[in-house]
């Protein structure tokens, strides 16, 4: 029943609503896509009936799908924000593959195929200590090297109700970075709705949740947004 999934949403709601602050509901694709489309679709347009005016809202997208632009028929944005990564970056040229660089890292940045001579970067795990760069010996191997690593786009479909787009290479970089912008972005009393993929998105990012719904263990959709307006 409705009451019991959503049991934890209603002890935060009453006593938290009001406390100037956002609240994120992660909602799990794990229904099929016709399903899926048919969900978020009731869920927009409860949205724009309601006449609360105190607290908007924000749709997030984070299941690699695109599925909400599609939905609401719009590839503009209003917003955007591409997200960059400072790590390094060998030119193989001059690289001698002693792996110096390697032992000197602490963070799994950099991984060396010696047979094929190759390497890997790995960006989302670079802190920018430059380890890496001060441990090589030989002249212009490693550079300090601007990676994009995603892109935050967002458009408003009604006043107090956002649209975003997160498309990121990594999980991680999304997780912390891809909802923080989104977040900077929003006002106090607001509600963020997140359509995630964890497969695309990863588990983790639930973790950042007031809440997790899963649409396939059935309910009304009006009976979710009734706790938000």
């Amino acid at each position: 029943m409705w009451v019991r999934a959503f049991s934890e949403v209603i002890k935060w709601f009453d006593i938290s609503i009001y406390m100037k602050d956002v609240k994120i509901i992660a909602i799990l694709q794990t229904i099929d896509q016709q399903a899926w489309y048919r969900f978020w679709e009731r869920i927009m347009i409860v949205i724009r009936k309601q006449n609360n005016v105190s607290f908007s809202f924000a749709l997030v997208d984070a299941t690699g799908e695109d599925f909400l632009f599609r939905i609401l028929n719009n590839n503009q944005y209003d917003f955007l924000k591409e997200i960059h990564v400072l790590a390094p970056k060998v030119n193989l040229k001059n690289c001698k593959m002693c792996t110096a660089c390697i032992k000197k890292c602490n963070a799994d940045v950099l991984t060396f195929n010696k047979k094929e001579k190759t390497v890997t970067v790995y960006p989302e795990n670079c802190v920018d200590c430059g380890k890496c760069y001060k441990s090589c010996k030989q002249k212009n191997t490693i550079s300090r090297n601007e990676y994009k690593m995603g892109l935050v786009e967002g458009f408003m479909i009604a006043e107090g109700l956002l649209v975003y787009r997160l498309t990121f290479k990594s999980k991680k970089i999304m997780r912390k970075q891809g909802l923080e912008i989104v977040l900077s972005r929003m006002t106090n009393n607001s509600v963020l709705l997140l359509a995630l993929n964890q497969e695309y998105a990863g588990k983790k990012i639930t973790e950042q949740a007031d809440c997790v719904f899963d649409p396939s263990k059935g309910g009304d959709v009006e009976e979710l947004m009734r706790l938000f307006v």
